[in-house]
């Protein structure tokens, strides 16, 4: 904690303040590399109260011994719309769908920076293809997770300009369409038994 230079009409208090947070979880410590795997550290994270950490197969028991919560994900959306990735009915996202891509402020798509604007947020298709594998994962590999983290595209700030993504208004209305629609899929794999 930094403090600015005292100023004499600052009041203190006379005693000491605890605080607590809102929420149960979110105490975590995000690492990686050779310490993922190791129980003293865990442990360690256990005695300091710390009570979230990335899901790791050969630890997770401990992990659950020890009271903790595990959260995946994060930039999960380069890998899923990866312009080279092929689709099951054939070709590459980029072939079939150049549209899902997010429209540059210049006013044209390409495929070697199609992963530096965030993607079109106003396309139906496009987010019903995000759900699916959003629940495919949750369903897989991600299973064991209590936390969930979706982050878009890692492109500092730029968004589609194309025209349905201008009339669902700012980037944050972006992000709920895409929010919302996300959590309909997952709504419906639970209505579905999934």
């Amino acid at each position: 904690e930094v403090a600015p230079e005292r100023v004499d009409d600052w009041t203190l208090p006379v005693s000491a303040v605890a605080c607590k947070p809102s929420m149960s979880l979110g105490r975590g410590f995000e690492f990686e590399y050779t310490s993922q795997e190791s129980a003293a550290f865990f442990a360690w994270m256990a005695r300091n109260r710390l009570n979230v950490a990335s899901y790791r197969p050969s630890t997770a028991a401990l992990c659950r011994k020890l009271g903790m919560r595990f959260k995946v994900g994060g930039h999960i959306f380069e890998a899923l719309l990866d312009p080279d990735r092929s689709l099951a009915e054939g070709g590459t996202i980029w072939e079939r769908h150049p549209e899902w891509y997010g429209m540059p402020a210049g006013g044209n798509r390409t495929k070697e920076e199609a992963l530096n604007t965030q993607f079109c947020v106003s396309r139906p298709d496009l987010l019903q293809y995000l759900g699916a594998a959003l629940v495919n994962r949750v369903k897989r590999e991600w299973k064991e997770a209590d936390i969930v983290d979706v982050w878009g595209f890692d492109t500092w700030g730029n968004s589609c300009m194309c025209e349905d993504c201008e009339k669902l208004g700012g980037s944050a209305d972006g992000l709920l369409n895409l929010i919302s629609a996300l959590r309909q899929s997952i709504d419906e794999a639970l209505r579905n038994g999934e």
